[in-house]
C-alpha cells in the first residue's frame, strides 16, 4: 500500500432508492408530456401524440434505478463498484462529476471502457456515507 493511502480510511456506501431521484423524474416526465401537449395543440396536429406512449416507456425504464443495492467501494487508491466482495474495479472521471450538498453526480469509466453514471441525492445513502464519499472525491481532484 502506498504512503498516500496508508491512513485514508475505506469507504462503502449502498446505493438506497431514493424517493427525491423518482420526484425529480416524475416532474421532468410531467413537463416533457405537457410540451409534447403543447406542441400537438400549436399545431393542431395530433402527430406528437404517437410519441408520448414511447416517452413515458422511456421514463419508466429510467425510474427503475439499476444501481439501487449496489455498493461502491474506495480501498487503498481503487474504486469499485458492486453488489459483492469482488467488486469490478472503475475508473471515477474527475472531471465530470460535480459535488453539491443536495446532490452528487458520478461519472465512471470501468476497465473495457465502458461510460456509467450515478445520481446521488440526499436520501440515497446515511448522511456520514454521502460526507465520506465528497470527501473522497474532493480529496482525489
Amino acid at each position: 500500500m502506498s504512503k498516500r493511502f496508508s491512513t485514508s480510511p475505506a469507504l462503502n456506501l449502498r446505493i438506497a432508492d431514493s424517493p427525491s431521484r423518482r420526484r425529480w423524474l416524475l416532474l421532468f416526465g410531467l413537463l416533457g408530456a405537457v410540451h409534447l401537449g403543447g406542441i400537438a395543440w400549436t399545431l393542431e396536429s395530433p402527430w406528437p401524440l404517437l410519441a408520448l406512449p414511447v416517452f413515458f416507456t422511456y421514463l419508466w425504464q429510467t425510474l427503475r434505478d439499476p444501481l439501487v443495492g449496489v455498493e461502491l467501494r474506495w480501498r487503498a487508491g481503487r474504486w469499485s463498484l458492486g453488489s459483492c466482495d469482488d467488486g469490478d474495479g472503475i475508473e471515477m472521471t474527475p472531471e465530470r462529476w460535480h459535488l453539491l450538498p443536495w446532490v452528487t453526480y458520478l461519472a465512471w469509466r470501468d476497465g473495457a471502457g465502458a461510460r456509467g453514471q450515478a445520481w446521488l441525492f440526499a436520501d440515497s445513502a446515511s448522511a456520514q456515507a454521502l460526507r465520506r464519499l465528497r470527501v473522497r472525491l474532493a480529496l482525489q481532484r
